[in-house]
């Protein structure tokens, strides 16, 4: 496997989006961890965890579902390829 622009673009935005994701529902989150160990959690959308966590969850969920749905729909011919690759 060869190095790739777009595989690296995937990477990073998976990467930042997690961050994000994980900020809207964790306790603690160090945002800006090496640099500031201190929890920044000024997004989470409620005061309790449990229901934040299912309110980011569920759309995330159904999102995925969306994917594989729309690429089973492209043909099985190269599915896994263009999942897990790209």
């Amino acid at each position: 496997m060869h190095f790739s622009r777009m595989l690296a673009s995937c990477c990073l935005i998976g990467s930042l989006s997690h961050v994000l994701i994980d900020s809207l529902h964790h306790s603690f989150n160090p945002l800006l961890y090496p640099f500031i160990n201190e929890s920044f959690d000024a997004f989470v959308l409620k005061s309790d965890f449990a229901p934040s966590t299912a309110f980011v969850s569920c759309p995330m969920l159904a999102l995925l579902i969306l994917i594989f749905v729309l690429e089973i729909r492209r043909g099985k011919e190269g599915f896994w390829k263009r999942v897990l690759v790209g």
